[in-house]
C-alpha cells in the first residue's frame, strides 16, 4: 500500500468515525429532541412498535424493588421513559420528568432504568430524589425489543395503552408537557 493510499485510508476511517460520533450525539439528546414526535403506524397500537405489546413491559423497579407493569395502569395514559444514570441527557430531563408527574397526576409516569446497575440507578435516584417508578431492564431486553434508537427515549401512550408520540432524546418540561397533550387530546 503506498503512502498516499493509506493517507485516503485513514482520511476516510476518520470521516467515518465522525459521521457515527456525530449520529450518536444526536441520538444521545441533540438540540432536536424537545418535542414529541407523533407516530403514524398504520394500526396505531403499541404491539405496532417492534412488533411488541407494550402492555406486557413489567418488572422490578431498581430503587424500591417493588414490581411494576404498565399494566397496572389500565385505563390512564403513560410516559414510558428510558433512562440510564450513565446517560448525560437522561440526568438533565429527570427533573422534569418528576415535575411532570406530580403536575399531572392524570398521567402515569414510568421510567425503565436500561442497560444500567442497581447502585447507579439508586444513587441517581438519591441525588435527584424523583417519584414515579421505573423498570430494571439491565441487560437491554425491553429497550431491543420495543426497537430503541437512542438514550433517553420518552414514549407517550394513550389510555388504551397504544403509542401516540415518541421523543429520541434529551427534553424538557415543556417538550413532555406536548407528549402529554397527545395522549389526553388537551390543547387540541
Amino acid at each position: 500500500m503506498t503512502r498516499r493510499t493509506r493517507l485516503i485510508a485513514a482520511s476516510a476511517a476518520a470521516v467515518a468515525v465522525a459521521g457515527v460520533v456525530a449520529a450518536g450525539i444526536v441520538l444521545a439528546g441533540g438540540d432536536g429532541g424537545h418535542e414529541p414526535v407523533p407516530v403514524a403506524t398504520g394500526r396505531g397500537d403499541a404491539s405496532s412498535v417492534e412488533g411488541q405489546d407494550i402492555v406486557a413491559v413489567s418488572g422490578k423497579d431498581p430503587v424500591s424493588g417493588a414490581q411494576v407493569a404498565l399494566s397496572d395502569y389500565e385505563g390512564k395514559p403513560v410516559v414510558l421513559n428510558f433512562w440510564a444514570s450513565w446517560c448525560p441527557p437522561c440526568r438533565e430531563e429527570l427533573p422534569a420528568l418528576d415535575q411532570l408527574s406530580r403536575k399531572h397526576p392524570e398521567v402515569a409516569v414510568v421510567g425503565v432504568n436500561y442497560q444500567d446497575g442497581v447502585s447507579g440507578a439508586r444513587k441517581l435516584q438519591r441525588e435527584l430524589g424523583w417519584t414515579f417508578p421505573s423498570i430494571a431492564d439491565p441487560f437491554g431486553e425491553l429497550g431491543n425489543r420495543l426497537g430503541l434508537q437512542g438514550m433517553p427515549t420518552t414514549y407517550f401512550l394513550n389510555a388504551d395503552h397504544r403509542v401516540a408520540g415518541v421523543i429520541v432524546g434529551g427534553a424538557d418540561l415543556a417538550g413532555f408537557e406536548k407528549g402529554v397533550e397527545l395522549i389526553t387530546g388537551d390543547g387540541q
